[in-house]
């Protein structure tokens, strides 16, 4: 599987929200605004015109501060009817609900503390109680969607003399980076056939991408570079970080808008900035909010327009989901007590102190996080020496990226099953590489726990070639004596996956 770029990876960072988008003719509704609450919404109703043993459907729906994704396979009874509980962070949501066997995707949408109820017969969905702001189906969305990821109008633009007077001067970088948006959005704008709500939606997650982009402008500088040099260049180039003017684009993108809390992306533009160097915002730790909030409103004000509203409360909360999230960490009672003296028991606070709930259960489930260096062997030989390593124990390889949202999903779901299996001959190894951000894989590594390996592009390449790895997340398993029994692209499932490797014991 070759470095793609930025675009390309998209649709692996959207995860299952791209293959579950869906509309129908154009309306003039608008989406309503969203704002934060930790509520539990329901979804129920009736699947027609299905064989109940051939059809699979998934409901998923972003988590915008937690940057989670909720995913759960629907439990569908012999007459078709189903129910389920789903947690939702805005008010409100937007998911999606995909049949996995026939491709069709639908929109619904939920609000907290009610019931979304639906009839889905064919390519029919009908609501039949409950919030009704954008519920649609069809698969015209997602090919709007992919015909905007796969544009890669910068590339046009991007010589190898453009690119080396963006190197120069990262101010140079800017007015590509939009026109490539501007030229994705078109994409949307003028397109009859999508509804003002995908427009709205579509749009506010296109745009989080471009800001996580311009953001992160050396990995996006190492990216293109890898697009645009020659065959046969072995230069590395080193790029360095942009003062702080370069940073006054964002005024343009209205940080604060709501609209973008429809996607857990929004999330995501706020941990790029937390990590960025010039930007150096402390980590929160237990500072006390306001004190903390006044040195990064001292750094961001002037460069984002703004010196209060939801941008910062957006940053205060992702301070807390990189110990969270990343670290998998609990809260100190210091840090719940700062919580709750700045929000009291608002929307944040109950987001944030819900996920803290969650942390405590499964914090001791990771074990300890291992970074080892690649082996110093022929790429042709470093799968066999990492998994020699492990001679005598099952091994699970896990190949992920820190940009792969059901990769992360996935590390989630199967904290459950590392803690059961602790003690026994099995070790979980996972592999990335230099298409994640160093420092982000640190961290990231950090809260999985196991042994992590950072490889480059090439030796990447190789192996994904050498085993048919077309995508991830991607799953090997290799017995006791180091050969591989098992292999599958996408998490099948932790019980599955507890089945395969007790059988290797």
């Amino acid at each position: 599987m070759k470095n793609s770029s930025p675009f390309l990876k998209l649709f692996a960072f959207i995860g299952l929200s791209i293959l579950l988008l869906a509309c129908t003719k154009p309306t003039d509704k608008g989406l309503p605004i969203p704002v934060i609450e930790a509520g539990t919404a329901k979804l129920s109703g009736k699947i027609v015109g299905y064989k109940i043993d051939s059809t699979a459907f998934t409901v998923a729906v972003p988590q915008p501060i937690t940057l989670d994704f909720f995913r759960q396979e629907l439990k569908i009874a012999g007459d078709g009817s189903f129910s389920i509980e789903i947690p939702i962070e805005t008010n409100p949501a937007i998911g999606f609900l995909h049949d996995s066997y026939s491709a069709k995707g639908f929109t619904i949408n939920f609000e907290a503390n009610k019931e979304t109820k639906i009839i889905i017969d064919n390519d029919s969905i009908t609501v039949v109680s409950g919030p009704d702001f954008y519920t649609e189906n069809n698969i015209h969305t997602q090919e709007a969607m992919v015909k905007a990821g796969q544009l890669g109008a910068k590339y046009d633009l991007l010589t190898k003399a453009v690119f080396d007077s963006c190197l120069e001067n990262p101010q140079k970088y800017l007015p590509i980076n939009q026109y490539d948006l501007d030229k994705r959005l078109d994409i949307f704008r003028k397109d009859s056939l999508l509804s003002e709500q995908s427009k709205i939606f579509l749009t506010y997650y296109l745009k989080s991408m471009h800001i996580s982009n311009a953001l992160q402008f050396t990995e996006e500088m190492d990216m293109i570079f890898i697009n645009i040099k020659e065959k046969d260049d072995t230069t590395i180039i080193k790029v360095k970080e942009p003062d702080l003017p370069y940073y006054t684009f964002m005024k343009e993108y209205d940080l604060g808008n709501p609209y973008y809390l429809y996607s857990e992306v929004y999330g995501r533009v706020f941990q790029t900035m937390l990590r960025n160097e010039t930007f150096n915002i402390p980590e929160i730790k237990e500072t006390p909010i306001k004190e903390w909030a006044a040195s990064v409103k001292h750094t961001m004000a002037d460069l984002v327009g703004t010196d209060t509203g939801l941008f910062y409360d957006m940053a205060i909360a992702q301070a807390y989901m990189r110990q969270l999230s990343y670290q998998v960490k609990p809260l100190s009672d210091k840090q719940i007590q700062n919580i709750k003296d700045y929000w009291g028991n608002t929307g944040l606070a109950q987001v944030i102190l819900r996920k803290n709930e969650e942390i405590v259960k499964i914090a001791t489930s990771k074990g300890k996080s291992i970074l080892n260096e690649t082996p110093a062997v022929a790429k042709e030989k470093l799968m066999e020496a990492i998994i020699d390593k492990y001679k005598g124990k099952v091994v699970m390889v896990d190949f992920w990226a820190t940009w792969c949202g059901p990769c992360l999903n996935a590390m989630r779901e199967i904290l459950p099953l590392k803690e059961e299996l602790k003690g026994k001959d099995v070790v979980f190894v996972y592999i990335s590489n230099t298409s994640s951000p160093a420092k982000l894989w640190q961290e990231r590594a950090e809260g999985i726990g196991g042994e992590h390996y950072y490889l480059t592009g090439e030796e990447w390449d190789y192996i994904s070639d050498n085993l048919n790895i077309e995508g991830i997340p991607a799953y090997l398993l290799y017995d006791k004596n180091g050969v591989m029994k098992y292999q599958t692209i996408g998490y099948l499932g932790t019980e599955i996956l507890k089945e395969k490797i007790e059988e290797l014991f």
